[in-house]
């Protein structure tokens, strides 16, 4: 084989090997997801990133050491909320979609949990602890440029959506966890509507008192294109999407996940995708018809924690397990989760 030949094979196996070095790799354990102009914001460590709705060209948002979650998107496409502790505690924050420098549109001591943007996109829409009551506070409408935030006429609110309209919101009283699986608890929250005008309140689910013992979670109430009040229920024994009219009617289940139950689903503001969390994935599903689809999103980046950390201990290990051929110990050290050192 001539020097020539052997130089070019040698350079195509390299560049090819270099390729399968770089290539990104579909990711798990991305959270949060909210959709909006073929668009998808997540987060993922930490931060806020943006992607087309088919996972398609990730691009990082937000870069910092505090937490960035729950992102939500504009009624125009142009701005993302997100939530932030970055200041100390839980506020709410907004950012271009283009990117750029966030601007804190919160300030208060207590917890600001984003829910969605107004129809109008002149507010966002929050749960807090800030109201008078101690143990539950309305929901409150955080104006974009920067006032007061004014409460919404209601006692309690966890959870909530205003229709694309504008004429009803649909909210949870009370807050659920969906790692309480199977919860019946006289904390289990259910499907309410008031109407904008009247303000007149219903409740939706589990409307029968003499049937307590079959109630369940019924979280996350978001607006369809449709009309209907889209929903996380456990109705079927896992966390599955299920639909309900704001007028009347029984539940409809619209997803059937049997493997593991759907987690922290969206909505995109004019009602037509709802996004969300399973199997440590994210999926998608088209209102009114749409089936889920589950969304791939290849990323390789430079991540911002170290993976390996060395540490000194002095017999202050809370624990330790040695792996089976003895070369390894996982150690609890200062109450972080276990750490792993080589014998």
């Amino acid at each position: 084989m001539s020097k020539k030949r052997f130089t070019v094979i040698f350079a195509v196996v390299f560049t090819f090997t270099l390729m399968a070095v770089v290539q990104a790799e579909p990711i798990k354990f991305a959270r949060y997801p909210n959709s909006s102009h073929g668009k998808i914001a997540f987060t993922y460590h930490g931060d806020i990133w943006i992607a087309g709705i088919d996972g398609s060209n990730p691009k990082r948002l937000t870069d910092h050491i505090a937490m960035d979650v729950y992102p939500r998107f504009s009624p125009d496409g142009k701005w993302i909320a997100f939530n932030s502790n970055r200041m100390g505690n839980t506020d709410v924050w907004v950012i271009p979609v283009t990117g750029g420098e966030p601007r804190q549109l919160t300030f208060h001591t207590t917890g600001d949990n984003i829910q969605y943007w107004t129809p109008d996109g002149q507010g966002i829409i929050i749960s807090t602890t800030r109201g008078a009551n101690p143990w539950f506070s309305p929901l409150y409408m955080v104006p974009l440029d920067g006032s007061i935030p004014l409460p919404m006429d209601m006692d309690a609110g966890s959870a909530g959506m205003i229709s694309q309209d504008g004429s009803m919101v649909a909210f949870n009283r009370n807050s659920t966890r969906y790692w309480r699986k199977h919860y019946k608890g006289n904390n289990q929250t259910d499907v309410w509507v008031q109407d904008l005008t009247t303000k007149k309140i219903t409740q939706l689910t589990d409307t029968d008192i003499e049937e307590f013992r079959s109630h369940v979670q019924d979280a996350y109430p978001m607006w369809g294109v449709d009309g209907m009040i889209y929903f996380l229920s456990e109705r079927d024994g896992f966390f599955n999407i299920w639909k309900i009219s704001p007028g009347d009617g029984a539940p409809v289940q619209v997803t059937f996940h049997e493997k593991d139950g759907v987690q922290y689903p969206s909505i995109s503001p004019d009602g037509t995708l709802i996004t969300y969390e399973n199997e440590f994935d994210l999926w998608k599903l088209s209102i009114p018809d749409g089936v889920p689809e589950r969304i791939t999103i290849d990323l390789d980046f430079d991540i911002k924690k170290n993976m390996v950390e060395y540490l000194s201990s002095e017999n202050t290990a809370d624990g330790f397990s040695p792996s089976p051929e003895g070369d390894y110990a996982a150690v609890d050290y200062h109450g972080e989760p276990p750490q792993t050192y080589r014998a």
